[in-house]
């Protein structure tokens, strides 16, 4: 409540346009009770990545567990590179792909089927988990044959751009790369 009161009578110096500050409150239950850090002297972010999200995973199906955080670790980006040249050569623009990734890259229910007491969802489409699905996207039709994205861009299956980093130091100036896994409540 001092804290409300406080922040109120502040108001006046918060600058138009920005919003309001946010209170929430903590109790002596949102602690962490258990940090682990993952590390490794011959795995990557990337690769600790992925291990460690497959751990948190696992924990969030632990019952009482409130939270988990991931801290550090590269997430997986698959980059779509276009060649300006061969995109003209099959009568394409860099614009007319991007719906037609974002169909292909879409799963929705079609309906159900209820017989016999029992509902059958249908489902149509799914999502793109591999470089090689988004290889084999059909991005438009050219001399009636299908223009595939790997006939005009390539795919690169890799690491997105750090937004943090966490070294896990071993002394001796030798350090690994680590990924965090603070925040379990």
């Amino acid at each position: 409540m001092k804290l409300k009161q406080k922040l109120e009578s502040n108001f006046d110096r918060i600058p138009h346009g920005v919003s309001q500050p946010l209170i929430k409150p903590r109790s002596i239950d949102d602690v962490p009770i258990l940090a682990l850090t993952f590390h490794s002297a011959h795995h990557d972010h990337l690769s600790l990545g992925r291990f460690v999200a497959q751990v948190d995973d696992a924990v969030k199906q632990v019952p009482w567990v409130a939270e988990t955080t991931i801290i550090g670790g590269a997430r997986r980006q698959l980059r779509v590179l276009l060649d300006p040249l061969r995109l003209p050569s099959r009568n394409l623009s860099a614009m007319e792909i991007l719906p037609m990734l974002t169909q292909a890259n879409r799963q929705s229910v079609a309906g159900g089927l209820t017989r016999n007491n029992q509902e059958t969802i249908l489902e149509t489409g799914e999502f793109l988990t591999t470089a090689q699905d988004v290889r084999n996207v059909v991005v438009g039709v050219f001399d009636n044959k299908p223009v595939y994205l790997r006939d005009v861009a390539e795919i690169k299956d890799g690491a997105a751009e750090a937004l943090q980093y966490v070294f896990f130091g071993l002394g001796q100036a030798r350090s690994a790369s680590a990924v965090e896994q603070p925040g379990l409540r």
